[in-house]
């Protein structure tokens, strides 16, 4: 059995593109930015769980999915978990897409890895890591990022330093992957434990957009191209609980 992935990072990381390359596998659908650990509070759920649902099913986030509110809870039995909310909620997302398979992508969902760790014992945790000053240079160009430059600066160091921890997740430079997209994604497929498909090459043409109406995203749909090679040292192979050097 496949096992779920998450994408996480500062956002203006390349975590779209990823994504929109993932999601041209005919088995995969990675949901966007479902911000599901960020809204919901898991004391408040463990209180209370019917009335910290309604608060996520509320969230601007929630209509981000476009998905039916009423039949979205009426999926979720009585009693069930955090976590079994949050894994039913992207199975109904990836089987609307005739997807077998499922994932999320959210960047702010790096504050939350233990939670999906305890939830999701063997997920595959996927850490984009860009260039810190491009990174800064396009928060401050998004509508809805600080216009400070110290404080995007402070964010992106407080993520790095945060995941650099962590060697339960697969961490991967960004221009890395530009470079060599195929090894890449032919490493996450394998750590997920799906076949490869060379749809994933193509994802202009097989990944359905579901950003459209925001420049800021509807660009990582268009055939990537490679940024120059940097002299940094690139990610060992993939796998669970390989970590790569940072030296940023």
């Amino acid at each position: 059995m496949p096992k779920p992935l998450f994408i996480v990072g500062s956002g203006r990381s390349g975590t779209t593109l990823v994504r929109a390359m993932l999601n041209a596998h005919p088995q995969l659908h990675v949901s966007k930015e479902s911000s599901f650990w960020a809204i919901v509070r898991p004391k408040k759920y463990a209180r209370n769980p019917a009335k910290e649902l309604q608060r996520y099913f509320r969230s601007v986030p929630f209509g981000w999915l476009q998905m039916d509110r009423d039949a979205s809870l009426q999926q979720i039995p009585q009693g069930a978990s955090l976590g079994d909310v949050f894994r039913l909620l992207l199975e109904a997302d990836s089987q609307r897409h005739g997807k077998p398979h499922w994932g999320d992508k959210t960047p702010t969902h790096w504050m939350a890895i233990d939670e999906l760790r305890a939830a999701f014992p063997d997920a595959v945790i996927i850490h984009l890591i860009r260039d810190p000053r491009k990174v800064v240079g396009s928060l401050l160009r998004m509508p809805w990022g600080s216009p400070s430059l110290i404080m995007n600066a402070v964010y992106v160091q407080w993520t790095l330093r945060t995941l650099q921890k962590r060697d339960d997740v697969i961490h991967i430079r960004f221009e890395d992957f530009l470079a060599a997209p195929e090894e890449t994604l032919r490493s996450i497929l394998q750590a997920c434990e799906l076949p490869w498909s060379d749809r994933v090459l193509q994802h202009h043409r097989y990944s359905p957009n579901d950003v459209s109406g925001l420049p800021w995203l509807t660009q990582a749909y268009q055939e990537p191209k490679p940024e120059e090679p940097k002299s940094v040292e690139r990610p060992r192979s993939l796998g669970h609980k390989q970590s790569a050097a940072v030296s940023l």
